[in-house]
């Protein structure tokens, strides 16, 4: 069974029973882009609007703009709007991105042999145009035109790739061109790395960027070229991705006994070079360890002698704070003894002239009542 026996969606117009049955109907059913709901007989006063879709709504069957703040608009809001029993929602349109898987088979590659491609295409309804494609496109005819468009432009794809470049557009999408050169390379080489079975020679890796790049170009002017088809029917591609690549089956072993023997010989060479680098390392492990041990080993040395030095210098310190502390001592104790004598003397002093003092001060104090005596003597006799 090909991967391409698959289910697919197919894009679908269809009545639901009403708008609040709107987000289980679509997201049961991916292919459904246009529902037409049904006015309940059980609110005649009023309808609604579910999030998530553009709605038009009709009065009597003819479809009417909504008249808001911002003036009119073909699409209705979201919410509750009162009206009577004949003015519903006639279209309810998903708002969400819709993908189109378009499986392609019978592709002839540049060397004649036929693959098949699976394109899968993202669109979405422009909100302006919501109107225009509700009432002018159908659903299916909308799905022939797209798988077309696409058997096209995989047509011409294939013919400018070779059986063994087709590899390479796996998983190719409109936005590997838009990226640097750095990241590119990068992302093809992973992508090779886990889609191709990891080749290894720089030729198979060419031949795969190439194939991504002309992969990645055929996407992008596909992309354009479908904007240009369908942009006048209300709807925006954003998205061309080449989903997959399906080769004949005697191809497909070749390919994928080519990529066991590569990736046989990779181990190969990836053990030769653990083995070698393990040598390396342990030589290198080695040589450090032993240069490790001889920088210990001087360190100490070093450190011994440094150890030794300043012990003689602490002993050589030591002397010297003795000597000043004894030389300290003995310049204290002279000093003491001066101020000793130079008090001593100083108290000898101060007696001696206290007592001078004494004497001087009794011999006036004699004097002066010996004069008071004499003076009262006379006194008394006149």
């Amino acid at each position: 069974m090909s991967r391409f026996d698959a289910v697919t969606i197919s894009l679908r117009n269809s009545p639901i029973t009403s708008t609040s049955d709107a987000t289980r109907a679509f997201g049961e059913d991916p292919g459904l882009i246009i529902a037409r709901p049904n006015r309940s007989i059980y609110n005649p006063v009023y309808f609604t609007v579910p999030e998530g879709f553009y709605a038009l709504v009709s009065d009597f069957g003819r479809i009417i703009d909504y008249e808001g703040p911002a003036g009119k608009t073909e699409t209705w809001p979201a919410g509750f709007h009162w009206g009577h029993p004949f003015k519903k929602v006639l279209y309810l349109v998903t708002k969400q991105a819709i993908v189109f898987d378009a499986p392609c088979r019978g592709v002839l590659t540049k060397d004649n042999v036929g693959i098949e491609i699976d394109i899968a295409i993202v669109f979405r309804v422009i909100e302006e145009d919501v109107k225009q494609f509700a009432v002018k496109v159908n659903p299916k005819d909308l799905e022939i035109r797209l798988q077309a468009q696409v058997d096209q432009g995989v047509k011409n794809l294939g013919r400018e790739i070779t059986t063994r470049d087709a590899y390479g557009l796996r998983s190719v999408r409109t936005t590997v061109i838009q990226t640097t050169a750095g990241t590119e390379e990068e992302d093809l080489a992973a992508a090779e790395e886990t889609k191709i079975g990891r080749m290894t020679s720089t030729e198979d890796v060419e031949l795969a960027q190439i194939a991504q790049e002309k992969g990645a170009s055929s996407t992008q002017n596909m992309k354009t070229a479908l904007n240009r088809a369908f942009r006048p029917d209300g709807i925006e591609i954003t998205e061309v991705i080449i989903k997959d690549v399906n080769l004949p089956p005697g191809i497909q072993r070749q390919l994928e006994e080519k990529t066991n023997v590569e990736s046989r010989n990779k181990a190969q060479r990836m053990q030769q070079k653990k083995e070698v680098q393990s040598i390396t390392f342990t030589e290198a492990i080695q040589k450090l360890n032993q240069s490790n041990a001889e920088a210990i080993s001087q360190a100490t040395g070093e450190m011994d002698r440094d150890v030794n030095a300043v012990t003689v210098e602490l002993q050589k310190a030591k002397a010297d704070l003795n000597n000043t502390m004894e030389e300290i001592r003995r310049k204290a104790e002279i000093e003491v003894e001066s101020i000793k004598q130079q008090t001593q003397l100083q108290a000898t002093e101060s007696e001696q002239l206290v007592k001078a003092t004494l004497t001087a001060h009794e011999a006036q104090a004699k004097a002066e009542a010996q004069r008071i005596e004499t003076e009262t003597e006379a006194y008394v006799k006149t």
